[in-house]
């Protein structure tokens, strides 16, 4: 395994808001010294387990290069960031998308990112800066009057318990009621 760290002070290399090559280019070249350090792991040898669970062994490796590297393992992706990159655009914290897409996106097979984006927009002209929802607006928005139902419906959806669904608890909410309209 190898670990690649930048070492920089004012444009981080590898920060992935640069989405083309001249803003890279640029960012890096008015950067005077652009530092970057590479250490090799010693080599990982699989367990016996690992040999018939290429997951499993998968998964030690990036554990054992967090360790070494001092830093959190996440299953975080590109998709993550632009995600997050889509909720500063409408004004939502970055706490509003702080989820592992990939993971979430197991439960949620039929939305792809273009579709998350769009619902993202959505629930930003609705939940505005607080990044949350309400029981009222949750009804407003499915157009029908806040019976007990509705809000019977919310609390399941409110997997937090506080009484309002942040962009996670939407997107599952819209992926089960479309699930339920088909």
């Amino acid at each position: 395994p190898l670990i690649i760290r930048y070492r920089w002070a004012h444009f981080d290399p590898s920060f992935v808001d640069y989405v083309n090559v001249v803003g890279l280019l640029v960012g890096t070249l008015c950067q005077f010294v652009n530092h970057m350090e590479v250490e090799w792991l010693p080599i990982y040898r699989p367990s016996e387990e690992e040999k018939a669970n290429p997951g499993l062994f998968a998964k030690n490796v990036r554990l054992y290069m967090s360790r070494a590297s001092g830093l959190p393992m996440t299953n975080h992706s590109i998709d993550d960031a632009l995600l997050q990159l889509e909720a500063f655009k409408h004004h939502l914290p970055a706490e509003a998308v702080g989820f592992e897409f990939y993971t979430l996106k197991a439960l949620l097979s039929s939305l792809s990112l273009p579709q998350i984006k769009t619902h993202l927009k959505e629930f930003a002209s609705v939940a505005g800066s607080q990044a949350r929802i309400g029981v009222e607006q949750f009804a407003r928005v499915l157009g029908m009057p806040l019976t007990p139902a509705v809000r019977t419906l919310f609390k399941t959806l409110d997997t937090e318990g506080n009484g309002a669904l942040n962009f996670r608890e939407w997107l599952v909410s819209l992926a089960f009621l479309n699930q339920r309209s088909e």
